[in-house]
This record gives structure tokens, C-alpha cells and sequence, in this order.
């Protein structure tokens, strides 16, 4: 009977990714396991854990150069085989890849795995698994790295088909962080795939291998004539190309994986690859929304220039802080439009008051003319009546001097009253044109 759970749950998901087992069996097992039920060794790959068993010349139980008790195998790749250690110095847990055997004896390949490990081994960062050295033990060449319980993203790929929107978002967020982070210190990935990018039991992501894939990667290729599996379907044109690869290159790596992840599928793949790389432009995501579209299909541009300038600048769109091309079009669009109106409506309103100003200067050119009018009537008036005034007033005087001449007082009363009623009758006349002036 086997009693470590961490183990055997990895032994029982190993036999479910390679379809040794259902899924329903694995999760029958995963769930009597944690209910404390124990696995028969016979549901296992046959005796996992005897010490004697070997993988790659490797003894599960053996310590390398006295420090590091190898425990299981946790994955294999193109560079070799991953085993879960314990670092018995330090009493930690411990992720030892050992490198196959050509790629060991191959010396321009270690010089070139030893330099890209030394510059990975600067790297320090929350999303980014730990470099701690690279060693040998005889004719073993093996990196040392930090151990970390989760699983890539191509075994959720494997399991799960694709991955929701808002999850891909998610992990697309922590991934531009490392790389950002990375990128500062003048590191480029090159190899940026899902095999390369843990998840771990928090959610955490954690990218691997940073350098040290993509050298590996190349030396295989020189040493055996073939491309390594994967290699094409995330590589980007200027690496096609033998262009000297930055950051946008990690960029572009990355919309592709990010494709996969939506979809299930890279953008590209079969014996035209290359040209597609080169000259094709992807299909857009079905049931992904058209902002993420976007997000990813800049990522792929065939030019440099053209994607993404930096991860954060990335993780800037993805969380809404900058804008997309698209949405910053639309607002200068609607800027544009704004500003148009309120010329449109300030023109309106400025016609508008010339308008009025032009009717209020008509209306008082009018109301002159009509006063200007009134006041020659006036006077016309005024001139006639007081002539009118005056010629009774010297008839009145002509009388009342005659009357005089000829000693009769008896009218002399008549003629001053006559004069009073003349002079009363022209004073309400000026009175009544006063008021006639006053109304208009």
C-alpha cells in the first residue's frame, strides 16, 4: 500500500494525461484518495517508487553530489527529465531537470546553457520560477530550481480543452508582470509557450525556464537536424527570419499562446507554418469578445512596431487603464464631434445675436425717424398756432388802441381778457405737445 497523496496524485494525473486511464477513473481515485482511501500499487505505473528504477540513468532514491535525494519523476521534455528532490542541505523541495545525454555532451550547448543560467539566476520575481544553479554530478548535467506544486498550462489545455475569458485575463495580467519585470533587466524569454507557464494551487502563474528553453531548444535542433516539437508555432517572424529578436518577440509568443488558451487551437499550424507566420493574418476568436480580439491580434502583427511596445503596456490595456487603437479612435471621434457641435451651436448663437442686434438697430432707426417726423410736426405746428396767437393778439392791440384813440374805455376790460384766454389757450397747446413728445 502507498500512503504519499502528493505522489500518487501525480502518478494517477500522469496516467490520465497519457490515457492510460478515463478521466472518470482518475477522478474516482483522486477523490478516494483524499477521503483518505488508499491506492493499490497496481493503479500506479508498475513499482513507481522502487529505488532501483531508473529514468535517464537516474535512481529514484539516489542523491546527487550528496545533496539532492531524488524523490519522483514530475515531467519530461525536450531538454530531459524534471524530479521533484529534496535539498537536503537547505531541507527544501527542490525541481531537478536533468539534460538528456546528447545535449550534455554537447559542449558549445552547455557553454551556452551555463550562460543563459547564470543570467536567469539574477531574475527574482513573484511570476517567475527560481534559477538556483546549474550543476554536474559525473556526466549528469542538471539545473536546480525552485519546486512548485501546480501544473503548466498545457496540461490544463490537455484536461479542459480552453479556458474562460475572464481566467485568461487573469493569467495574462501575472505573465505580462514577469516578462515586464524580466524585459527591464534586459532578459528575453524566446520561448514562451504553455508547457513554459505554471499555475500553481493559489493561482499563481510562474513562467519557466527563462533563456534556458530556447537555447536548449536550438542546440537539439543543431545537434539532431530537426526543429523541437513546438518550436514554430510560437516563434515569431523576425525569429523565423534569424532577425534579431526584443521584448515584442516574448509579445508575440505570447498572443499565440493566448490564442490557444481561448480557443483550444495556436493560430497557426501544419506544414505551411512558417509562411503563415510570416504572411497570414489569424481568423478572429469566436465567442471572445471583440476588446480581446483585439488585445490578441495586436500582439500578432507582423511588425514589430506595430504590437504591444511592453508587457505593461499591455497589462495596461488588458485592465482597462489604457485604451485599445480602436477605442482611442472612437473617443477622438466623439471628441471631434463634441467640439464640432459646440462650434456649430456657438456660430448659431453668435448669427443669432447679430441677428438681433441688427433688428434692435432697424427698430431705433424707425422710432428716430418717427420722432424726427413728430418733431417737424410739432414745430409746424407751434410755429402756425403761435403766428395764429400773435396775429390776434396785434388785432386785439389794433382794436384796443383804436377803442383808446377813440376815448372808449368801456371795451378796454374786453380786449385783457381776450389776451389772458390767447395766452392760456397757447400754453395748454405747448403743454399737449410735450405730452405728445413724452409718449413717443
Amino acid at each position: 500500500m502507498i500512503d504519499d497523496k502528493e505522489r500518487i496524485l501525480l502518478l494517477l494525473k500522469e496516467r490520465w494525461i497519457k490515457g492510460e486511464i478515463s478521466k472518470e477513473r482518475y477522478e474516482e481515485m483522486k477523490a478516494e484518495l483524499l477521503a483518505g482511501i488508499k491506492v493499490e500499487k497496481k493503479e500506479l505505473i508498475a513499482e513507481p517508487f522502487d529505488e532501483q528504477e531508473t529514468v535517464q540513468g537516474v535512481g529514484l532514491g539516489s542523491v546527487l553530489l550528496g545533496r539532492y535525494e531524488i524523490e519522483m519523476e514530475i515531467g519530461r521534455g525536450g531538454m530531459g527529465v524534471v524530479y521533484k528532490a529534496k535539498d537536503i542541505k537547505l531541507d527544501i523541495d527542490v525541481a531537478i531537470k536533468i539534460l538528456r545525454e546528447d545535449l550534455a555532451r554537447d559542449g558549445r550547448a552547455i557553454r551556452n546553457l551555463k550562460e543563459e543560467a547564470r543570467i536567469a539566476m539574477g531574475l527574482s520575481h513573484p511570476h517567475i520560477m527560481r534559477l538556483h544553479t546549474f550543476d554536474e554530478d559525473g556526466h549528469r548535467k542538471f539545473l536546480v530550481m525552485e519546486y512548485i506544486k501546480g501544473e503548466t498550462l498545457k496540461d490544463r489545455l490537455e484536461r479542459e480543452g480552453k479556458l474562460k475569458e475572464s481566467e485568461v485575463i487573469a493569467l495574462s495580467a501575472q505573465i505580462c508582470d514577469g516578462l515586464d519585470y524580466a524585459h527591464r533587466e534586459k532578459v528575453i524569454h524566446r520561448d514562451i509557450k504553455p508547457s513554459n507557464v505554471m499555475v500553481t494551487e493559489r493561482g499563481e502563474v510562474k513562467i519557466l525556464d527563462f533563456g534556458i528553453a530556447r537555447v536548449a531548444a536550438d542546440s537539439m535542433t543543431r545537434i539532431t537536424g530537426q526543429a523541437t516539437s513546438g518550436t514554430l508555432v510560437y516563434m515569431s517572424p523576425e525569429q523565423i527570419r534569424g532577425k534579431d529578436v526584443d521584448l515584442r518577440s516574448d509579445i508575440y509568443a505570447l498572443g499565440i499562446m493566448l490564442y490557444e488558451l481561448l480557443t483550444g487551437n495556436p493560430p497557426f499550424s501544419g506544414v505551411t507554418i512558417e509562411h503563415q507566420h510570416l504572411h497570414e493574418t489569424p481568423e478572429p476568436m469566436g465567442d471572445v469578445s471583440p476588446r480581446l480580439n483585439e488585445i490578441v491580434l495586436k500582439c500578432l502583427e507582423k511588425g514589430k512596431d506595430q504590437r504591444f511596445q511592453s508587457a505593461e503596456e499591455m497589462k495596461a490595456v488588458l485592465e482597462g487603464r489604457l485604451e485599445l487603437d480602436s477605442e482611442r479612435a472612437a473617443r477622438e471621434a466623439e471628441e471631434k464631434r463634441r467640439r464640432d457641435e459646440a462650434l456649430r451651436r456657438e456660430a448659431e448663437e453668435k448669427a443669432r445675436r447679430e441677428e438681433d442686434a441688427w433688428e434692435e438697430r432697424r427698430r431705433r432707426g424707425a422710432a428716430e425717424r418717427e420722432n424726427r417726423k413728430e418733431e417737424k410736426r410739432s414745430e409746424s405746428i407751434f410755429v402756425e398756432t403761435r403766428g395764429e396767437s400773435e396775429l390776434k393778439k396785434n388785432w386785439a392791440l389794433t382794436d384796443a388802441r383804436s377803442i383808446q384813440e377813440q376815448g372808449g374805455s368801456v371795451f378796454f376790460g374786453r380786449i385783457a381778457e381776450i389776451k389772458k384766454e390767447e395766452d392760456n389757450r397757447f400754453r395748454r397747446l405747448i403743454g399737449d405737445m410735450a405730452k405728445q413728445r413724452l409718449g413717443h
